[in-house]
């Protein structure tokens, strides 16, 4: 007999139609499906709000970096890389402290 395929979002969806019944207490829904309740009930909390669409996986990347290259630095940066094709590191080097990229440490 070949093993039962189960699909995250399929589980989830089930859950959450069981919940919405009102057959059965929550924190045995959470036990039979292996979730917390803190789980259980924030997949109930994200249907509510955003339907069907709420339980797949959001993502997990931040919307800010406080420590992310301004953009404006960013653009110079490949503003001298293009520039810079093709020029020896030595020469390179030169070109970085012309334009204030980097001081010279002697």
């Amino acid at each position: 007999m070949p093993w039962k395929e189960v699909y995250p979002m399929e589980e989830k969806l089930r859950f959450v139609t069981l919940a919405k019944t009102g057959r059965f207490h929550i924190t045995d829904l959470c036990q039979d499906f292996g979730i917390s309740r803190k789980t259980g009930h924030k997949y109930i909390e994200r249907y509510d709000r955003f339907g069907l669409a709420g339980l797949g996986e959001a993502s997990r990347r931040p919307n800010c970096s406080p420590n992310a290259t301004d953009t404006s630095v960013e653009r110079l940066i490949l503003k001298e890389q293009r520039e810079l094709k093709g020029v020896t590191h030595q020469n390179s080097n030169l070109g970085a402290m012309e334009s204030g990229l980097c001081s010279k440490s002697n």
